[in-house]
């Protein structure tokens, strides 16, 4: 299995044996939005750790935070 094909798949649609290999990956590779719940290369996500209002979620993908209005801090 290759992490290209779970990029851009809702978590939710994902088999068991996907899903047993997202969370074997190496800490940080691959992450899900917390709005859409699609999953991205957690260096696509926008962070609110990083000092961005995104209003209560944790990490959020381009599109989330425009349609959000979200913005940073």
């Amino acid at each position: 299995m290759k992490i290209k094909n779970l990029v851009g798949r809702k978590f939710s649609t994902l088999s068991q044996s996907e899903k047993e290999f997202y969370w074997e990956l190496e800490l940080g590779t691959l992450n899900t939005c917390d709005y859409s719940q699609v999953i991205d290369y957690s260096d696509n996500l926008v962070w609110a750790i990083d000092g961005f209002d995104l209003k209560g979620h944790d990490a959020l993908c381009e599109e989330a935070y425009q349609d959000l209005g979200c913005k940073p801090v």
